[in-house]
């Protein structure tokens, strides 16, 4: 099996671009601790939030149409990733 530092090295992290003070990166980014397989500890987790104004904004300008797609984004389809491998993780303490 291959140490959790080896496939760090291995795998770029998907997470290390923070929000820009700025605004020209509009997505917000949701941090938590939770349980990575992978790591087999416990790690800090991340997820992209969503950008509420501009679902709100398109679901006007469509008549509500972009309603549908804004709670679909908002489950969080893409879910929960390690920070330190890149692997799915969850919120729980032991998975």
């Amino acid at each position: 099996m291959v140490g959790a530092a080896a496939i760090a090295a291995v795998r770029p992290h998907t997470f290390n671009k923070a929000p820009v003070a700025n605004g020209s990166d509009q997505m917000a980014v949701q941090e938590a601790t939770g349980f990575c397989k992978g790591c087999n500890r416990q790690v800090m987790i991340r997820r992209q939030g969503t950008n509420h104004i501009l679902h709100l904004l398109l679901t006007v300008l469509t008549a509500g149409l972009w309603l549908v797609i804004w709670i679909l984004v908002s489950i969080k389809m893409g879910g929960w990733r390690c920070s330190l491998c890149g692997m799915h993780a969850s919120r729980s303490l032991l998975r």
